[in-house]
């Protein structure tokens, strides 16, 4: 059983930081990053340090591009200082709110209750018509879907750092997935992501275990995801399924 204590180290964040960070938007990977800049930095009493990115990705568990990408987001948000490897924290939250709400993608993307169903109107532009986006659409139609300007500026702006994992999804099967599609030369795109995302979502909701799921779906080198009972499901060698639409 863990058993924490403050005379074994302790990490020291100003109230006023803390509260002006609950008020920002950032993805799990960005708040892990700046986790892990906090423990090297404030954690030993220093202002800056060198971190190296293959520090922060043994810290953190996250592969390096992602750290990679949330070191440049969290550094075009003014959150940190850096040079080099040196890297510090920017105290001065009134350097980095400002940024983080001018942020028009990433805001509506965490107001969102649910990433794929549903996307809050953009704060800079008026009478923006509100986004639906149904289950039944990203689980896959075969009828095309035509997308409103808006929906078509979402897919074209959308990147690895604004995906929202749910806490469900096991990063190393999923990261495996991605690695497999590479390797059958078709990679996926950060939109494609995310629809993936809300199609394993609705395949656990009707009973499937997501990590079996990916798993099956690495084995057999398929596209798509599919549920664990459907053994009628035969793909050719690019791993194409009947009446399913692949991403």
């Amino acid at each position: 059983m863990a058993s924490p204590q403050l005379e074994n180290g302790f990490t020291e964040i100003a109230h006023e930081i803390v509260e002006n960070l609950m008020r920002t938007h950032l993805t799990s990977n960005q708040w892990q990053v700046l986790m892990c800049i906090f423990r090297k930095t404030f954690g030993w009493h220093k202002t800056f340090d060198y971190i190296s990115n293959s520090q922060i990705v043994e810290a953190t568990g996250l592969c390096k591009a992602v750290v990679s990408r949330s070191l440049k987001t969290l550094d075009d948000m003014n959150l940190i200082k850096r040079k080099g490897k040196i890297i510090g924290f920017q105290k001065d939250w009134e350097q980095w709110q400002k940024l983080a709400e001018s942020s028009t993608l990433g805001t509506k993307l965490a107001e969102s209750s649910t990433l794929g169903t549903k996307l809050a109107e953009s704060s800079t532009v008026e009478n923006t018509e509100k986004l639906a986006i149904s289950s039944t659409e990203l689980a896959g139609s075969s009828t095309k879907v035509s997308r409103t300007a808006n929906q078509q500026n979402i897919k074209d702006t959308l990147t690895k750092d604004n995906i929202v994992f749910p806490d469900w999804l096991n990063k190393e099967t999923w990261n495996a997935f991605l690695e497999m599609r590479k390797g059958i030369k078709k990679p996926v795109t950060p939109f494609a992501e995310t629809l993936l995302i809300k199609r394993l979502t609705k395949l656990k909701e009707d009973g499937n275990d997501p990590t079996l799921v990916i798993e099956r779906t690495i084995e057999n080198s398929w596209q798509g995801l599919f549920p664990l009972n459907d053994a009628n499901m035969k793909g050719d060698n690019n791993g194409h399924k009947s009446n399913i639409k692949d991403w």
